[in-house]
């Protein structure tokens, strides 16, 4: 029978540099990294707490007027004004990967990478 070690995972608190060591993730004594660490959970709570459950109120009335959209002309804005908020989320996950610290505002157009 074969004896194998088990695999040993670095936690998130630490990761292996390349002489072997130990150093951590995160160093808060620098405070540019304290402050983008505070931005990503803020903007986390808030995608929680308020983008998430908003997107998740407007997103059936949304798919309803999706339908009647082509001949009432009138709600094509309606809808386009929801669909900012329904892809609000998506900029907040960017916000949170960047640690952004402005906040992002779901009705400013955001440049698209051609």
């Amino acid at each position: 029978r074969r004896q194998t070690t088990p695999p040993t995972f670095t936690t998130m608190t630490e990761t292996s540099n390349s002489n072997g060591a130990d150093e951590p993730l995160f160093d808060f004594r620098d405070e540019k990294q304290k402050q983008n660490f505070f931005y990503s959970v803020l903007w986390i709570l808030v995608t929680l707490f308020f983008v998430f459950p908003l997107a998740s109120f407007l997103s059936p009335f949304w798919l309803i007027l999706q339908i009647f959209e082509p001949f009432l002309p009138v709600l094509r804005e309606a809808t386009s004004f929801m669909d900012k908020f329904m892809t609000w989320p998506r900029k907040m996950g960017l916000a949170i990967y960047e640690s952004r610290e402005t906040f992002p505002n779901p009705l400013e157009e955001t440049p698209t990478s051609s």
